[in-house]
């Protein structure tokens, strides 16, 4: 190949310099020499898209701007393949309208029945189109480079919709040669995520009738549906012995949100504002014997005609069918709302604190309380519960017989009594140390370990109590610990019942499916405590106290504490799958 001189007579397909620069003035032409390449000359895009044939031998090469080879707009790819518009899709805002050359994810799955089976994820916006290109198994898609990815399926499993085999992958038909497939993996079924409970639920306001707020499921195990005896060797039940810090479910207080004891929010509750106190001296003035403030959370009664000072416990003890029929004229306390009946000395005579366990411990109280009703589950169906001979469970047998149709009534599974925990004096023998209670000291290996296992537990409810008593009344808190600590013990060491560090109570009684009927706390500390909190699954059971005359609704999770020795109180009649109570307290005699 020769160049072209200027005076020669062009041959076939030729054309002198000049002609072709009149033909063609907007263009830059070099000659060809010989086989040399041809240097780089510069068209516009529609020129190089429409060359000329009359310019046979010149090599255009594309501008930088112009896609290079394998490389397509989102237009031209979804031009290039009429059957499968939707290969390159471009994500939608939610209920946003699609733009030109947009699909929503549905609409690419329904535009073509061939690949129902494949899921496929936005193309990123600046991201190339690849050709017959299979991702290897340990590859992770670029976050940058987002492509069509199946989703994986277990093995031995048929594919469901939106979903292909790897195999399948593979063999994709030759239309489809632009997506790129992940190969499928082998993995288990993940887990559902539980949802968390909500952050410090209070309770909704119902009738006294109304179903526990928990949702706790009472479980008989096998062993006593069989009526066998129960072996632990052969049925070995763990109870759980988690323990929680309250330091680590503090809530953040004020606008600085400063981290404050549990007990803050009890000992802010508590306090009557100015304005309040100015009315209760006029409504003492006035000579009334109630004085009522109500706001959004609390109630507070002042009781002007009861002196703790004074009070005396009740000689008058009501009989149970009489302490039933006065329970349904005493004045119900919205369920919702914390209660606090004051004496005339503005002394705390009965608090309730609805949902305390959830102030306190706040996404850890559904746990805690249904953990421990299972453990008390787990340990009275080793070791029966005592059955009750005192006063205040005189009708114990009458009211089994009523629930005859509940099975900790009747046949193997019947559990009904109380578990004593703690140290108290025997009867006759005020001289001699406290010694632990019988069921502290119980000789079974297994039974031992149970119960130790239990009181290690109950220190979880031993510090909400603890929070709570500490709010109402810190000056006889203090004192609590303060006579745990003093307190002279025979067998066994004080520190051997404790279920915290710095324990403050010497005695708790588990109540274990029975009825209360009304009573007086003869041997407690004079004008001390006792402080209860419910679990199981039941509904009806109000706390009632006769000399006020009030009654509240006492669920799981719910936190009472009264003077019982010189209040009367008992509990309505319940109906469920189990009730249980557990009761704190100190002895007097043991101090």
């Amino acid at each position: 190949m020769g160049t072209l001189e200027a005076d020669a007579e062009p041959t076939a397909g030729q054309g002198t310099l000049g002609q072709w620069k009149q033909s063609f003035p907007q263009l830059e032409v070099t000659p060809v020499e010989g086989d040399a390449e041809p240097t780089p000359v510069q068209y516009t895009s529609e020129q190089s898209r429409q060359p000329s044939p009359e310019l046979p031998r010149l090599e255009v090469e594309p501008v930088e701007d112009e896609p290079r080879p394998e490389r397509y707009t989102s237009e031209q790819s979804r031009q290039s393949s009429p059957e499968f518009p939707q290969l390159d899709v471009t994500p939608m805002k939610e209920d946003a309208e699609p733009t030109a050359g947009q699909y929503t994810q549905e609409q690419s799955r329904q535009s073509s029945p061939e690949i129902p089976l494949l899921e496929l994820r936005p193309v990123g916006k600046d991201s190339e189109s690849t050709s017959e290109r299979l991702v290897p198994e340990q590859e992770q898609p670029s976050p940058k480079r987002l492509r069509t990815r199946v989703t994986p399926v277990r093995k031995n499993t048929e594919p469901t919709a939106e979903r292909c085999t790897s195999e399948k992958s593979r063999q994709l038909p030759p239309e489809l040669s632009r997506l790129e497939v992940g190969l499928v993996e082998e993995e288990e079924e993940s887990q559902p995520e539980h949802p968390k409970p909500a952050e410090n639920p209070l309770p909704q306001s119902s009738s006294s009738n109304a179903t526990s707020r928990r949702s706790y499921k009472f479980e008989i195990p096998d062993f006593l549906i069989e009526g066998k005896k129960p072996d632990w060797r052969r049925h070995p039940i763990q109870l759980d012995t988690t323990r929680y810090d309250l330091a680590d479910y503090r809530t953040p207080v004020g606008s600085r949100k400063k981290l404050l004891p549990q007990s803050k929010f009890f000992e802010h509750v508590m306090g009557i504002p100015k304005p309040q106190l100015y009315m209760i001296e006029v409504a003492r003035a006035r000579g009334d014997a109630v004085y009522r403030w109500e706001c959004r959370s609390r109630i507070v009664d002042v009781f002007f005609h009861l002196n703790l000072d004074v009070l005396k416990p009740e000689k008058h003890i009501l009989p149970l069918d009489k302490g039933l029929t006065d329970a349904e004229t005493y004045e119900e306390i919205p369920e919702s709302k914390i209660y606090i009946a004051l004496d005339n000395s503005m002394k705390p005579l009965v608090v309730r604190f609805p949902a305390a366990f959830d102030r306190v411990w706040r996404s850890k109280a559904d746990d805690i309380l249904t953990t421990t009703a299972q453990n008390i589950d787990k340990l009275i169906a080793f070791k029966a519960p005592t059955k009750p001979k005192c006063r205040r469970h005189c009708h114990n047998d009458k009211w089994i017989a009523e629930n005859q149709g509940y099975p900790w009534a009747t046949g193997a599974t019947a559990r009904n009594g109380i578990v004593y925990l703690g140290l108290w004096k025997e009867q006759g023998h005020n001289h001699l140390p406290a010694i632990p209670t019988a069921d502290s000291r119980a000789e079974a290996a297994r039974t031992s370990s149970m119960l130790k296992d239990l009181q290690f537990w109950l220190g979880n409810i031993t510090d909400t109590i603890g929070c709570c008593f500490e709010g109402v009344d810190p000056v006889m808190f203090r004192r609590y610990k303060e006579l745990f600590r003093g307190c002279q013990t025979g067998a066994g060491n004080r520190y051997s019942v404790a279920t915290v560090a710095e324990e403050f109570f010497t005695l708790r009684a588990l109540l274990v499916n029975t009825l209360t009927e009304p009573h007086v706390d003869i041997e407690d500390l004079d004008r001390g405590y006792a402080w209860l909190t419910p679990f199981g699954s039941y509904s009806g059971g109000e706390f009632c106290v006769a000399l006020l005359r009030r009654k509240f609704s006492f669920q799981p999770g719910d936190v009472i504490g009264l003077r019982g020795k010189e209040l009367q109180h008992f509990t309505t009649k319940w109906q469920g799958d189990n009730r249980y109570c557990l009761v704190s307290t100190i002895h007097g005699r043991v101090v």
